[in-house]
């Protein structure tokens, strides 16, 4: 779907948090969490995918400060767009 990328971005091909579990903040550490060890592991952006039609997750991906790249139909989906999202990241030395 992204097409070549010269080995910058990391991708997190799936994520998910518990209903039971929403709410506290778990979801936004996780993605902290993954951010980190990717710019650890040298890479300069991170990339994610969900549904179209999912506005909620979507929404929170922007609040999370993803910017929505464009969309894509790949066949493991079913004929369900996605919606690919892309952060840079940033490398904070001391």
């Amino acid at each position: 779907l992204w097409g070549a990328d010269g080995g910058l971005p990391a991708y997190l091909p799936s994520f998910a948090v518990r209903r039971a579990w929403s709410g506290r903040g778990l979801g936004r550490e996780l993605l902290t969490q993954a951010e980190k060890l990717a710019t650890k592991a040298g890479k300069k952006l991170m990339r994610l995918d969900c549904g179209k039609s999912n506005h909620r997750l979507r929404q929170w991906y922007e609040d999370a400060g993803y910017q929505l790249k464009g969309e894509g139909l790949p066949p493991y989906t079913g004929g369900r767009v996605l919606s690919l999202y892309e952060k840079a990241l940033y490398s904070h030395k001391s």
